[in-house]
């Protein structure tokens, strides 16, 4: 998973905004097709993205903006006003790159499936 800025946030500082908030809509995680087809997701529809570290709730985007294999979610929203009170942060290890000792969360492995 990779987490690109938001287009509508220009970082955290601006995620309780009501009108940005409503602009930015419901979180979404971009999926590729083939992975969509292949986990049987369907646009709009919401599901759990999750690893080890723990897990979001965003709603599916079918696009060819991301290549299979991967999928994205901007970072930016707040997790107190995210669903389930938790947002792609809570996919990120906590721990520093060994490359430039630099966050690590702009690509994590991560699996996406229903909601329960």
């Amino acid at each position: 998973m990779i987490t690109p800025a938001s287009h509508v946030f220009l970082n955290t500082v601006f995620g309780n905004n009501p009108e940005l908030a409503r602009r930015a809509g419901a979180p979404k995680v971009m999926v590729n097709e083939k992975d969509a087809a292949d986990r049987g997701l369907s646009h709009g529809q919401r599901v759990r993205v999750f690893n080890d570290n723990g897990g979001m709730t965003a709603e599916v985007e079918i696009t060819d903006r991301v290549a299979p294999g991967v999928v994205a979610t901007p970072k930016g929203s707040w997790p107190k006003l995210s669903p389930g009170g938790t947002n792609v942060n809570a996919l990120v290890d906590e721990r520093d790159a060994d490359m430039g000792r630099g966050a690590v969360y702009h690509d994590n492995l991560v699996e996406i499936g229903p909601l329960p």
